[in-house]
């Protein structure tokens, strides 16, 4: 047993057997009147000077006489703890005055995180005092919203702030979701190779086919150009059927179709449009998203709409317009391209956006256009009207338009070709075909075997190909375009063909109106073979695919998201997007909304974003949604579209998030 003096536990003071506490001292009993320092007659020595807090009875403690205690559960130190030569040395510690000593009463790991840091402890007496100047400690909560890190956790505001990190209690988000090549709907994309996200992919085209719009009954048929087979056939325009009168063809860089919907032949609707059609499997997209392409199985058209190869139909010009011209500028360069469209009684082409359709430039040209073609960076047009009809040209990138050029009198525009030279020529209804060279500003007219010569075609050799119908029968024409004297013709079947192409296998087709089916015939043996399509084809331009190895000009990716739908005020929220867009490459955002998943795939999209000159932060959904006069529903499909830059860079898609509000 210790004895107790004047309040003080003495270490190794002598003590006699009959010692017994003074009353003056007090004891452990508290029967002087006085509470025990710990508030408890437990039978432990607490000093008992007021105020004075010490465990170990050695004296020493918080605001006891003798001063404080590194270690109050060791009697045997008060100033020389092993913790003294720590970090943050505790009270009690021996200490010079001049020197300070760091401390911290805030749990391990926490000093130094967030708001959260260590202070200083006074030197007194050569101790270390109890009050540690300067520190901060965890707090018990978070304090939403003022981007500190009040809790010191290393999470930074994020407790307070919620999900959505914006301190709205409403606010749900899908989190950071990484794109994949692999998931439903997307296409020409691979994933990263640095990292999280997708890229533009290399795509192996397999697109051999002969496109075949069927004027007659709103359709458009895809033959194997080896074989011949049908391999599918689709309904375009607004109404699938023959009011919508499909005719003039334009195929991209990749494969893909673009064509000019007329509906010219009806009064119960005439309002023009031009359909998309995926060339490659692989571009057809799983709108329902139940891993599966529902397209039209040989002959066999599936109803308006749901056919996951027929990209889009979008409307052209006003009522009554009749889209006749179709082309792809920029597909020669190894790119996918960009589609234009001539009206034919507006006076007026379109540039229309690949993935949507949405006519963007206007250029107004000084004839009706009747057929179009590519010359480089030139758009070369062919009107029959005014008369006598001619020729001209824009610049479908720096702008300009040419004057008009008159055709002689025996020529009649109607197919419209350009040969390796960049000389332009025209089938028409007169018997010949004529050139026109801009390098001179000549006419050449070629006489054909038969009345009527609308078609002609310039094959990858440079041959000049030309088809001539009268009621005797059909001719195909053929000679070098340095060489139009060279002519020499052949007797092949079909009734009333308008249009003639070359493909790169070495065919040439003719499209056959009244017979309501193509021929192939090949130069290197004289053969022909006819197939099927569907009624009344007539095309005038490019209308053969191709079969080849590139690097994908464009990408999409497809993700759906579905919100809470529990009371009206329910609603979408932000979008955010971690992309790269390396020189010129872009990344386009669209969304569209539907009551049901179902509906998605036919809902109308609205532009979110287009990276750059969107800025990296967020965009609101809900706001974009009203502005493009759409209505906000539970089901959300964000469209992500990757486009390569002019040198072929690729953008990179790593993550987006999108957030929605329940306000339940």
């Amino acid at each position: 047993m210790g004895c107790w003096a004047a309040g003080l536990f003495l270490m190794g003071a002598a003590c006699g057997d009959d010692t017994t506490p003074s009353a003056d001292a007090g004891d452990a009993t508290g029967d002087d009147g006085e509470v025990p320092a710990d508030g408890m007659d437990d039978g432990v020595g607490d000093t008992e000077v007021a105020g004075c807090v010490d465990l170990d009875s050695d004296g020493h403690g918080r605001n006891c006489p003798a001063g404080p205690d590194c270690d109050d559960a060791d009697p045997t130190v008060f100033d020389t703890c092993a913790t003294c030569a720590g970090e943050y040395p505790p009270p009690g510690c021996q200490c010079v005055p001049w020197i300070e000593a760091a401390c911290y009463d805030g749990p391990v790991g926490t000093a130094g995180v967030g708001a959260c840091q260590a202070g200083t402890r006074p030197c007194e007496g050569n101790h270390l005092q109890y009050e540690c100047v300067g520190e901060v400690v965890p707090a018990a909560e978070e304090l939403c919203g003022d981007g500190v890190d009040n809790n010191c956790n290393g999470l930074g505001d994020e407790e307070a702030a919620g999900p959505c990190r914006n301190c709205d209690p409403t606010c749900h988000t899908s989190g950071e979701v990484e794109p994949h090549r692999a998931d439903p709907g997307a296409t020409g994309l691979d994933d990263n190779p640095d990292g999280p996200g997708v890229v533009l992919g290399v795509d192996d085209v397999e697109a051999a086919v002969v496109w075949v719009p069927n004027t007659d009954e709103g359709s458009v048929s895809k033959l194997d150009i080896r074989t011949g087979v049908e391999l599918g056939r689709y309904r375009v325009g607004q109404t699938g059927t023959a009011n919508d009168a499909p005719s003039r063809t334009a195929v991209d860089g990749v494969g893909d179709l673009y064509v000019a919907n007329q509906a010219n032949v009806s009064p119960v609707m005439a309002q023009g449009s031009v359909t998309k059609i995926a060339g490659d499997p692989d571009h057809c997209v799983d709108r329902n998203r139940d891993g599966d392409i529902d397209t039209s199985p040989g002959s066999t058209r599936l109803p308006l709409g749901t056919d996951e190869c027929v990209l889009w139909t979008a409307p052209i010009g006003a009522t009554g317009a009749v889209p006749r011209a179709m082309t792809v500028h920029g597909a020669a360069a190894g790119g996918a391209g960009t589609p234009w469209v001539g009206v034919e009684n507006e006076m007026r082409f379109y540039r229309l956006d690949p993935a949507t359709g949405a006519p963007s430039t206007v250029v107004d040209v000084e004839i009706h256009p009747f057929g179009a073609v590519v010359a480089g960076d030139w758009i070369w047009v062919a009107g029959r009207t005014p008369e006598p009809g001619g020729l001209q040209r824009f610049d479908a990138v720096r702008g300009g338009l040419d004057p008009v050029i008159p055709a002689p009198g025996e020529c009649d525009p109607y197919g419209i070709a350009v040969d390796a030279a960049g000389r332009v020529w025209i089938g028409g209804t007169r018997g010949h075909v004529c050139r026109y060279d801009p390098a001179d500003g000549s006419w050449f007219a070629v006489a054909t075997p038969r009345a009527n010569a609308p078609g002609v075609a310039v094959s990858p050799a440079d041959v000049v190909w030309v088809v001539s119908q009268d009621a005797g029968g059909t001719s195909l024409s053929q000679f070098p375009a340095s060489d139009p004297a060279a002519i020499a013709s052949v007797e092949v079947p079909g009734a009333s063909p308008w249009a003639v192409a070359a493909d790169r296998f070495g065919y040439v087709w003719t499209v056959n109106y009244a017979s309501s089916n193509v021929t192939r015939f090949d130069p290197a043996t004289s053969e022909t073979a006819q197939f099927p399509t569907g009624r009344g084809p007539m095309a005038y331009g490019d209308f053969t695919g191709l079969e080849r190895t590139i690097v994908c000009s464009t990408g999409v990716w497809i993700a759906d998201f579905t919100r809470c739908d529990a009371t009206e005020d329910d609603r979408w929220g932000d979008l955010r997007w971690t992309v790269e867009t390396p020189g010129d490459s872009t990344v386009r955002i669209s969304a569209a909304t539907a009551a049901t998943a179902e509906e998605l795939g036919s809902a109308a999209r609205v532009p979110l974003v287009t990276i750059p000159p969107g800025s990296p932060t967020p965009v609101g959904i809900e706001e974009a949604l009203a502005a493009g006069g759409a209505s906000s529903a539970a089901h959300l499909r964000l469209y992500v579209e990757l486009a390569a830059g002019s040198a072929g860079e690729s953008p990179v898609v790593r993550a987006v998030e999108v957030q929605w509000h329940c306000a339940g």
